[in-house]
């Protein structure tokens, strides 16, 4: 059996014919912009999604109608589809923790009500629940004879003269009262200090310890229940007992809720830290001054688990947390064994060093989609396509293997894989290989090569090429010793423990190391803060900074997470072409000047859109549906502005030419030839330059702001810092990376990247090697 694709058009790719076995692992592999995505996510996925919606509410059919179809003649045999991908999207939340991605918090919930105890939050002491029949059996161990005095504790140690109280007893028939451990009748008792504490219970009944008044004695503490609320206090003769049906807070005087799973969940009360309303932060934002950032309420935070509380457990990374938390919970029925595949399976993918109080804000796309594969495998179902976009990102070497298993485990089950990698570990273990190519944007969108990862070895594309070792990585530069350095001294910060550690000024360094190493503690939680002079850093002194005109951190950043950025708009092309668009003539006589073009602000944008081309709908339980706007159709602006055109183009139009055919129109203008150049010698000639800003890639993102910072003479006297740059990219795009920042460096510029790809590591000038905290190596990369 096999998914038969026959003339797939979907964004670049050129009439794709394909057959894919069903359950086997298949691997989509090319370079970046070729069409792997369009293949695997935005045909063979979306139209799964498609069918998916088709058979739901009828809401949602209508909405399907406005969703087009991928372009293609025929697709037979398509399985259910499931996308893991790196966008963000449904890790959306400011509650989102890997504990509540993972339900691994859940989980803990359950092992905290079944073998937790609580505690007080004011004293700290234990806090102990009986049952009637509980408190019935500890009394009839005394002797027989003895005699009880049931009371129902209603005031412990209130300020005030509680006549109302004392009145309001009376009333209900109650003859006599304990005051201040004085039983007296309640019409005796003399007037009460208002300023002074007083404990007040009703005496509920008088009994004789023996069989036959065991029902009478039932029936007292039923009542004192009642009144009490759930707190009974018995007289033993001269001895006093306490006992509660429901827990109480001592400290002051409040009961306290049932332990149960929901305590541990901070997304709503009784689990959510009063303070933050489980955010965990305070309004300024890394942490509430109440729950110490553990979002838990006190009364979660004083649950006990064999004396350790949950807000340690959380903060415990996964590697700790599995040993100690399997130990007690093994042989809970229903929960144990889960909580096993999950753990084994986080641990698997190279995850043990996250802990489950760890915000989904704060990981990595490569971290996020680790964690939804490992929910997958843990409760797999069977019969499934999975499309999983560029699992390796982010996952050092040493960890490949176990997630290859993982994956392989998922394909065991029953299902089919449909990967889109280039890890050449992930590549041979796959059951065959597709490569798309051979170039990127129009010189892609082919299948250039279908087969068993041994022949991919011997075919002559870019990708057999690299795994053969026939394409070889770009040597590093030789730009001689470094004459300046920037050093940081005495570093604690986070799992830190470094006297010294320093980077060439100048040189392209890499921070190395597998996760949980330090890696970000070290560049991203110390040396730009400290560089940007932050308070509250833990290190003792920083030297070197005085000669670095710029700090930039390559990224996402703000300016592209809106749906109406774009390529051009980043890159400053879409400013010139504004201006190019207001001089022609149409452009006059309408009356249209360059702020009329502007997506940002109402004038020529289309009015439904915003601007953005596209309309989000909810889809219920499905991730929403991004749908082209019924108004403009896609194209971002209203019908008056459209007729206005440049070179025989509109705004629209413009838009869609793709960078490469950007350049070759606009050569004779200086400011946009420039910026093109840049941007076509990073090799991201195939990107329209209409693209949204957040269907980027990372590493696409990452050479825009390189190029751009070319583009203007910026690269001179910057620091420029680069978070795994070379995430979900091709050995090719890695190679062109690479001469990208060797050029930055020949410019005047100091690059600092956190890498984890090894044609990166051989290409840089310094390495700086970490494991558990501490710096283990300094120096040449092949050293």
């Amino acid at each position: 059996m096999s998914i038969q694709l026959r003339g797939a058009r979907t964004h670049n790719l050129q009439d794709v014919d394909l057959d894919l076995p069903l359950g086997q692992m298949i691997v989509v592999a090319g370079v970046s912009g070729s069409g792997k995505s369009s293949l695997a996510l935005d045909t063979l996925h979306a139209e799964g999604r498609r069918r998916l919606v088709e058979t739901l509410s009828v809401r949602l059919r209508a909405l399907l109608d406005q969703q087009p179809r991928p372009p293609l003649r025929s697709l037979s045999g398509l399985p259910p589809t499931l996308a893991i991908t790196q966008h963000r999207g449904d890790a959306a939340g400011p509650r989102a923790t890997v504990g509540t991605l993972s339900e691994l918090q859940q989980l803990l919930g359950v092992v905290f009500a079944r073998l937790g105890v609580q505690t007080c939050p004011e004293t700290g002491e234990l806090v102990r629940t009986h049952s009637l029949d509980q408190i019935l059996h500890e009394l009839q161990a005394h002797p027989a004879g003895s005699r009880l005095t049931v009371c129902a504790p209603l005031r412990e140690g209130e300020a005030g003269d509680h006549h109302a109280l004392l009145t309001g007893l009376l009333q209900e028939g109650f003859a006599r009262a304990r005051v201040n451990g004085e039983i007296q009748r309640i019409e005796d008792v003399g007037a009460l200090d208002p300023a002074a504490p007083q404990h007040i219970q009703a005496v509920i009944d008088r009994i004789k310890l023996s069989p036959e008044r065991e029902e009478r004695l039932a029936d007292a503490l039923r009542l004192a229940m009642r009144v009490g609320k759930g707190r009974v206090v018995v007289l033993v003769d001269r001895s006093v007992h306490s006992f509660q049906t429901q827990a109480w807070c001592p400290g002051r005087d409040t009961p306290l809720p049932d332990l149960r799973a929901e305590l541990l969940h901070f997304s709503s009360q009784p689990g959510a830290c009063e303070a933050c309303q489980g955010l965990g932060v305070d309004e300024a934002g890394q942490p509430c001054l109440v729950c110490a950032g553990s979002r838990l309420s006190d009364v979660s935070r004083a649950l006990r688990l064999d004396g350790v509380g949950p807000a340690a457990l959380m903060a415990m990374p996964l590697s700790s947390l599995s040993p100690w938390l399997l130990e007690r919970a093994q042989d809970l029925e229903g929960v144990g064994p889960e909580l096993e595949r999950r753990l084994r399976f986080l641990l698997d993918l190279g995850l043990g060093y996250l802990s489950l109080d760890r915000s989904a804000d704060s990981l990595a796309r490569g971290e996020l989609q680790r964690l939804r594969l490992a929910g997958l495998v843990a409760r797999p179902l069977r019969g499934v396509l999975y499309v999983l976009d560029e699992p390796t990102a982010g996952l050092h070497p040493r960890d490949t293997q176990r997630l290859l298993d993982c994956l392989h485990e998922l394909r065991d089950q029953g299902n089919s894989l449909l990967v889109v990698e280039h890890d050449p570990l992930i590549l041979a273990g796959a059951d065959q290989v597709i490569e798309v190519g051979p170039q990127a944007g129009h010189a892609g969108g082919r299948i250039v090569f279908q087969g068993s990862p041994e022949a991919l070895r011997e075919a002559d594309t870019l990708t057999g090429r690299w795994i053969s070792g026939r394409e070889r990585p770009p040597v590093r530069g030789d730009l001689g010793p470094p004459n300046d350095w920037l050093s940081l001294h005495g570093l604690t910060q986070r799992n830190l423990a470094i006297a010294e550690v320093r980077f060439p000024l100048g040189r392209l360094s890499v921070v190395t190391g597998p996760g949980g190493a330090g890696k970000s503690s070290l560049v991203l939680d110390t040396l730009l803060p400290a560089l940007k002079q932050q308070p509250g850093l833990a290190f003792e002194r920083l030297e070197g900074q005085g000669s670095l005109e710029r700090i930039v951190r390559v990224g996402g950043g703000s300016s592209l997470r809106s749906p109406r950025s774009s390529v051009a708009t980043y890159a400053g092309l879409w400013t010139e072409l504004r201006r190019l668009l207001s001089m022609t003539r149409d452009a006059k006589v309408a009356g249209f000047g360059p702020g009329h073009f502007s997506l940002n602000r109402a004038g020529g944008r289309c009015g439904a859109c915003g601007g953005s081309g596209m309309q989000e709908l909810e889809s219920g339980s499905l991730p929403d549906l991004q749908l082209p706007c019924p108004v403009c159709g896609g194209r971002r602006f209203d019908r008056a502005t459209l007729r206005v055109r440049y070179k025989g183009l509109n705004a629209a139009e413009l838009l869609e030419l793709s960078v490469g055919e950007a350049r070759s129109l606009f050569q004779a203008v200086p400011k946009l030839a420039r910026v093109l150049r840049e941007l076509d010698a990073v090799g991201l000639g195939y990107l329209p330059l209409g693209q949204s800003g957040p269907t980027l890639s990372g590493g696409e993102v990452q050479r825009l702001r390189i190029a751009r910072d070319l583009a203007r003479g910026q690269a001179s006297g910057a620091l420029y810092v680069l978070d795994e740059p070379c995430s979900g990219l091709h050995p090719q795009d890695v190679a062109n990376l690479v001469r990208l920042l060797q050029r930055l460096c020949t410019q005047g510029a100091t690059v600092i990247c956190i890498a984890l790809d090894p044609v990166l590591i051989a290409a840089a000038d310094w390495e700086l090697r970490l494991e558990a905290g501490a710096l283990i190596h300094a120096g040449a990369p092949d050293a």
